[in-house]
């Protein structure tokens, strides 16, 4: 793998604004700046240094006694629901641009390999196509079938480095070294005055953490053999008949312990599908035979990725962000204008609406989209 100036070029511009720096303060901003336009020649020989720079890093050519500072990264705690704590690394600015760049370099290669099965990487509107493959099937779906959603604890942070060495050594040995730079050595993670050390799993914020997961994936979710079988990074699910569904579940939860990764039982979901949708009170235990805290989701309450996949649960879902934007607009007041107009237009309701609009046929509750359009409109 050989990176040239239009990598690091595009890479560079990929970095959205305002991103964060590692622990030496460099953020991509910077590299943005000095190597605009405007900054002529020297923005040109300073590509061309980081082009060499970064060969040199995805050789694995980085001194031992750096690698701890270099994948190291500034740690941020964000509270889940359920009070839990989703740990992000920002880490450094130089490493990610690497990572990005082996990144997209990769996404050729093994968007087709990893898909349909997974469409997390490299896979242009991944969620949506995999929340309109998942309705079609529900839709279709006949007396007996059940829909299971898998949820792992804590994926990123506790799959084994070792047996994603070895995944990328026989997949793509030329990212080796890059990876053992990274994750070959025990790195430090700043969290406020403290220092923690990373020695296991996969930094939640490296660009490449993705592929490594869905690379070590790869195998057990083509040992499924369950009529609906699809995964988005880490959310998979299965569909069908209820005894090979529950088969591939026992199959799939060993071999995900081999890779270091481990059921949240309780947030894995278990639907009855088909006409009748009765309970069905043998099929239910055998599943919780399995996993005791397996959680008996309702047809009409059904979600994936944060998408309805039922008429019921679409107006469900769909009272639920009008809910939420009421309450959202109200705080939007407290706020100056300009600042309210750039968090709602940028993230509280224009990207969420439009990606429900895309995956969901939103047009089948024309009221409720009335009372969005009346909350839109009263916050402005």
């Amino acid at each position: 793998m050989f990176l040239e100036a239009s990598d690091i070029k595009l890479a560079i511009s990929l970095f959205p604004v305002g991103s964060a720096g590692g622990m030496s303060g460099l953020r991509p901003q910077h590299l943005k700046d000095v190597t605009s336009r405007r900054t002529g020649d020297s923005g040109t020989a300073l590509i061309s240094s980081l082009t060499a720079l970064s060969n040199t890093i995805l050789a694995g050519e980085v001194p031992n006694s750096v690698r701890p500072f270099f994948a190291g990264a500034n740690l941020s705690a964000f509270t889940k629901p359920g009070n839990g704590i989703r740990p992000i690394a920002v880490g450094e600015t130089l490493r990610r641009l690497v990572a990005k760049c082996a990144s997209r370099k990769l996404i050729p290669r093994f968007s087709t390999v990893f898909a349909p099965l997974n469409l997390g990487f490299g896979v242009p509107g991944g969620a949506e196509a995999a929340v309109h493959a998942a309705r079609i099937f529900v839709s279709d779906a006949k007396s007996g079938d059940v829909f299971l959603k898998l949820d792992f604890r804590n994926a990123f942070n506790t799959i084994r480095r070792d047996f994603a060495a070895e995944c990328i050594a026989g997949n793509v040995p030329e990212l080796l070294p890059f990876f053992n730079v990274c994750y070959g050595v025990d790195s430090f993670l700043s969290f406020g005055d403290f220092s923690i050390s990373s020695c296991e799993g996969l930094q939640q914020g490296d660009p490449l953490a993705v592929f490594v997961f869905c690379l070590c994936l790869h195998e057990k979710m083509c040992c499924l053999e369950s009529s609906f079988r699809c995964g988005y990074i880490d959310d998979v699910s299965l569909g069908g008949s209820w005894i090979k569904v529950l088969e591939d579940f026992q199959n799939f939860r060993q071999g995900c312990l081999e890779l270091g990764l481990e059921l949240n039982e309780s947030k894995c979901e278990l639907t009855l599908l088909g006409d009748d949708h009765v309970v069905d009170s043998n099929l239910v235990s055998a599943f919780r035979n399995v996993c005791p805290s397996i959680a008996l989701t309702p047809h009409t309450d059904l979600m994936l990725l944060g998408a309805p996949l039922g008429h019921d649960s679409l107006s469900t879902a769909l009272e639920a962000k009008c809910t939420v934007m009421k309450i959202f607009t109200e705080r939007l007041k407290l706020m100056r204008r300009h600042d309210s107009f750039f968090l709602l237009k940028n993230c509280l309701a224009i990207p969420k609406l439009l990606y429900t609009f895309r995956t969901a046929p939103c047009f089948q509750a024309p009221d409720v989209l009335k009372k969005l359009d009346d909350t839109i409109l009263s916050a402005l």
